[in-house]
This record gives C-alpha cells, structure tokens and sequence, in this order.
C-alpha cells in the first residue's frame, strides 16, 4: 500500500514535467508508470518476499500463504495482483481473540517493557480489541460478497471436527483435488499423519 501513493505522485509529477517541459508534444521522455507495469512489480516483489521467508527451495513450493489478519483489508488488492489466489477466513470468537490478543501484549510487555509505557490494563484495552476484530472480519465478509472466493471456518467446527475443517480449507485453496495431483497423487491428511 505505500508503494501505490508514491506511484501516483510520480505519475502526477511526469504529467507535469510532460506539460510544461516537452510542452504536450509526443509522450516525452519520462511516461507515467502504466496500472500493468506496477502490478507486475508489486507482485514480483511480493513473491519474492514470499519465496525467501518460505525458506524452502523454489521447486518444492506448491502453494505460498499468509496469516496476517491486517491482510484482510487487502484482499481486494491481493486479488488484483494475484488473480488465482484463494482465501480461507479462520473466524473465531471475538471475545477469545481478544484475550488471545491481550495475553500477547502482555507477554511482549514482560519480556521488554518501555519505560514509562503502563502495565496493559484488560478492561481497557478490551473495546479497542474487539473492534480491530470485527473489522478484520467486516473486511473479510466484504470482499466475499464482492464475489471474492472465500472460504470461512468456524474455530468451534476446527475443535469439533479438525480433520473435516482442514480438509474443507484446502479443498477451496486446491479445488478439483488439485493436492493430490501436484503431490504425486499423496492425500493431505495422510502426509500430515492422518489416518482414517
């Protein structure tokens, strides 16, 4: 996202140069960054980013993901810069996320706390917590109806039935039992140690 206003400034920056420099005559010598051109950089970027924090060699890669909630609000623009990709939206609770996400402030608070910065104080930092939750899932629930492929599981239907939520999470990453295919014909659940 910071990338996309520095791309416009200097799109508006070579308009004006091609204005009162060349004048309108021709396309001049710096064009604007056309829409294709960045994406096809925005997307190289991110693969690559991707591709090394995998840590893993390129050929052995089948699929590459992300869990950060934030993204979210990006998924409109993910799509646009990677049309194939897929989303599975994990929605839990928002009162176990946001103790789930107390406890981790709390713990990063012990193992380095900043001066003068206070002890995190539950109660208060609760409606702030809940509301970055609804909006990661408000986010989420938007780009779906936009027509967005988007899968979303329960944790409750993860702790009932795992095997069953797992299976319908990579069902809609790899439909048309595309796993098996590009693993050689291996099923999931078997590499992961399940067995029926």
């Amino acid at each position: 996202m910071p990338m996309a206003p520095t791309r416009y400034e200097y799109n508006q920056m070579m308009q004006v140069v091609q204005q009162r420099v060349y004048e309108r005559q021709g396309s001049g010598c710096y064009a604007p960054v056309p829409d294709q051109e960045f994406f096809g950089l925005m997307q190289s970027w991110s693969l690559n980013i991707m591709l090394r924090n995998a840590r893993a060699p390129r050929d052995s890669i089948l699929a590459l993901g992300d869990k950060t909630p934030a993204n979210s609000f990006h998924i409109p623009g993910l799509k646009q810069l990677f049309p194939r990709s897929r989303y599975n939206h994990i929605l839990c609770d928002g009162r176990d996320v946001a103790i789930s996400a107390f406890r981790h402030r709390e713990r990063l608070h012990k193992e380095a706390p900043q001066a003068g910065q206070a002890t995190p104080d539950f109660a208060a930092e609760v409606p702030q917590l809940l509301r970055k939750w609804g909006g990661f899932t408000r986010a989420a629930q938007k780009a779906e109806s936009a027509g967005i492929p988007i899968h979303t599981v329960r944790c409750q239907a993860m702790l009932n039935d795992c095997v069953a939520s797992l299976r319908g999470c990579v069902d809609h990453l790899l439909p048309d039992n595309s796993f098996q295919a590009l693993s050689g014909g291996r099923e999931l659940l078997e590499q992961l140690g399940y067995t029926a």
